[in-house]
């Protein structure tokens, strides 16, 4: 994200994307899969995987058919997550990651060996 050749873009296709990827490089490079959000799930974890984040996302962003819903999982930071932190702290910030968090593949890959 620090390269100057990254940009945030609208996809018809795929919704909001980036103009690079580290995780799609580390993918490539056999160093992980993608779970339900597009997020990369190494042999250590990240989370987005088994459908417990699906119950965990607030903004109801994540189906097993539709996988991640980007646009939704944006608004929600920016109209939500956002406003509230900066209500609250005074400052400007768009977390959550409550899909992340208390899922079976938060700290390792629950299906050792898939790669799809």
């Amino acid at each position: 994200m620090t390269s100057p050749g990254w940009k945030w873009e609208k996809s018809d296709r795929y919704g909001f994307a980036s103009s690079w990827s580290e995780r799609h490089a580390a993918h490539a490079s056999g160093l992980g899969t993608f779970g339900l959000c597009d997020g990369l799930i190494t042999p250590r974890g990240k989370a987005m995987r088994c459908g417990k984040c699906i119950k965990r996302c607030p903004a109801d962003a994540i189906t097993r058919e539709g996988g991640h819903d980007k646009g939704k999982c944006h608004d929600y930071l920016g109209n939500v997550t956002e406003k509230y932190i900066e209500s609250r702290y005074g400052f400007k910030t768009s977390p959550c990651g409550l899909c992340q968090t208390g899922v079976p593949c938060e700290a390792g890959n629950p299906v050792p060996g898939r790669r799809d």
